[in-house]
């Protein structure tokens, strides 16, 4: 069996305040007259504190027009705060006609900062570093003509951020979650400074709680699974090995299974 990899991300009181978005109640504010196209972002998360993340622009390749921009502004996001089923609006166009896109492009700017914590004695320490690229900073996706006039996207930060020397760089990963409609939601009782990891043979799935105990891992194939609970100490440290808490979970497709309070 695959080992499954453990999220060790730690919460993150931030002072960086961002706009968040109910995309089902936004879809269904959808006029008559004209056609939403929207881009949200929601967070795969990592070994870090925080994450605030600067992207400058949005466009997307439609078929029948070719590039159209989504985004002209500057957002910055606070990557971390995504959890839960958060998502964040990053682009939006009105059209009067529905259309397919072939390929969507991210830019991101040059201020991009992460929070690391790291123990000192019996204290801890939190640092500010501001991210090098490792390449381009823009994150170009293809699609075979994706028609759905809301787009969600994961920005896994585990795989988008690595040490380079005495720093970090940053190579945005940001994937497609094919389907928001399918997935594992439920609540710690007992401990919110927890996290979850659901998984199969092949793959894992990661995130933590919000700061109610509240989880949410969506755009999971149909399968069996096994969910473990991960508790973090004080410092935020997380176990190097871990069993399933509970055996057999079985997510359906189209539904977002309900385990209700669990136990930690």
């Amino acid at each position: 069996m695959k080992k499954p990899k453990i999220p060790t991300a730690t919460s993150y009181l931030t002072i960086w305040p961002v706009a968040f978005y109910n995309h089902n109640a936004f879809q269904n504010s959808t006029t008559k007259r004209k056609f939403q196209h929207a881009v949200f972002i929601t967070d795969n998360t990592g070994n870090y504190a925080g994450l605030k993340a600067e992207i400058k622009g949005v466009e997307a390749c439609v078929n029948e027009i070719g590039w159209v921009t989504l985004l002209d502004t500057t957002q910055m996001v606070q990557v971390l705060q995504l959890v839960s089923g958060k998502e964040m609006l990053l682009g939006i166009r009105a059209d009067s006609t529905s259309y397919k896109y072939s390929k969507l492009k991210i830019t991101f700017g040059e201020k991009n900062l992460l929070a690391v914590k790291r123990k000192i004695g019996m204290h801890v320490e939190e640092k500010i570093y501001t991210l090098k690229y490792d390449g381009t900073p823009e994150v170009v996706m293809d699609f075979e003509n994706l028609s759905s006039p809301n787009i969600l996207l994961d920005f896994n930060i585990a795989q988008s951020i690595f040490r380079l020397g005495d720093e970090y760089a940053l190579k945005p990963v940001i994937n497609l979650i094919n389907d928001v409609k399918t997935g594992v939601r439920g609540k710690f009782a007992g401990s919110v400074n927890v996290a979850v990891c659901v998984y199969d043979d092949k793959k894992a799935y990661s995130t933590y709680a919000n700061a109610k105990g509240e989880f949410l891992i969506h755009g999971l194939d149909e399968n069996d699974y096994n969910l473990t609970i991960i508790s973090q100490n004080e410092f935020g440290k997380l176990p190097e090995k871990m069993e399933p808490q509970i055996k057999e979970v079985t997510v359906i497709q189209g539904q977002i299974i309900q385990l209700g309070k669990v136990e930690v």
